[in-house]
C-alpha cells in the first residue's frame, strides 16, 4: 500500500469514527446523569494511534490533548457538565474540517485559538481547590487603580494595562473574545470583567490566563451574577 493509499484509508477510517463520536456526544447531551466516556476515549486513542501511521504529528498531538480531557472525566478528576459536550462537538467539527484540508494537502494545519484555550483551561484546572475566603466581594486584585487613560500603575510603579471585557464570557462568545483581547508575555494587566453571564468555558478561559507563565494578570469582576457563578463552581479563589 502506497503513501497516498494509506492517507486515503486514514481519512476514511477517522471519518467513520467521528460518526460514532458525534453519536456519543449527543447521547451525553440527552442524558448526563450517568455519563460514560469510555467510547469517546477509545475513539480518541485510536485516532491518535492511526495518525502516527501516516506521520501526522500535529494532528496526533491535538487528539492526544483531547484524549487527556476525556481521561480526566473518566477518572472523575474534574466534574462533568454540558460545556464538555459542547467542547467535544466543537472538536468533532474542527477535526472534520482538518480532515478535509488534509485530503488536499498533507501539511494542512488549521488553528483554532478558542478551542485550544478551552482545552488548556480544563487541563490546567485539575487538582486546584479554591481557598476559603472572607472577602464578600470576591475581589483580590493587587493593583491600585487610577481612572486616567488605558494604563495604571501598581504599587511598585510598573505599568499595568487596563483591559475591559464586556461581552458575556460564554462558550458562544469565546472565539470573538480571544480575537479581541491579546495578551503579551512579560507584561502586567488588570482585566475588568463586566460580563453579565459567565459559564464554565468562561471560567476556564480566566483560569488559563491566570496560569499563563510570564503573564502578570489580575481580574476585577463587577457583575454580581458572574461572581456568584464562580463561587458556585468553587473557582473564585483560582481566578481572583
Amino acid at each position: 500500500m502506497g503513501e497516498s493509499d494509506m492517507m486515503a484509508f486514514f481519512l476514511e477510517d477517522v471519518l467513520d469514527m467521528l460518526q460514532t463520536w458525534e453519536s456519543e456526544c449527543l447521547a451525553l447531551e440527552k442524558d448526563s446523569s450517568n455519563p460514560d466516556f469510555n467510547e469517546l476515549f477509545r475513539i480518541a486513542h485510536n485516532i491518535k494511534g492511526s495518525s502516527k501511521m501516516v506521520d501526522l504529528g500535529k494532528f496526533g498531538e491535538f487528539i492526544h490533548r483531547v484524549e487527556d480531557v476525556i481521561d480526566l472525566l473518566r477518572k472523575k478528576q474534574i466534574d462533568f457538565n454540558l460545556t464538555h459536550v459542547e467542547l467535544f462537538l466543537d472538536v468533532h467539527s474542527f477535526v472534520e474540517s482538518w480532515l478535509e484540508g488534509l485530503s488536499r494537502d498533507k501539511n494542512y494545519f488549521p488553528i483554532d485559538e478558542g478551542l485550544d484555550a478551552r482545552i488548556s483551561a480544563i487541563k490546567n484546572s485539575v487538582g486546584m481547590k479554591a481557598p476559603a475566603s472572607d472577602n464578600t466581594h470576591l475581589q483580590a486584585a493587587p493593583f491600585h487603580l487610577e481612572d486616567h487613560g488605558d494604563k495604571i500603575e501598581n504599587q511598585q510603579g510598573a505599568k499595568v494595562m487596563d483591559i475591559v471585557i464586556d461581552k458575556n464570557l460564554t462558550i458562544a462568545n469565546m472565539s470573538e473574545i480571544l480575537k479581541e483581547n491579546k495578551f503579551e508575555k512579560g507584561k502586567s494587566y488588570m482585566v475588568k470583567i463586566q460580563s453579565e453571564v459567565l459559564d464554565t468555558a468562561g471560567a476556564q478561559y480566566l483560569i488559563s490566563l491566570k496560569k499563563t507563565k510570564d503573564l502578570n494578570i489580575s481580574f476585577k469582576i463587577t457583575n454580581r451574577e458572574s461572581l456568584d457563578t464562580l463561587a458556585r463552581l468553587g473557582l473564585e479563589g483560582m481566578v481572583l
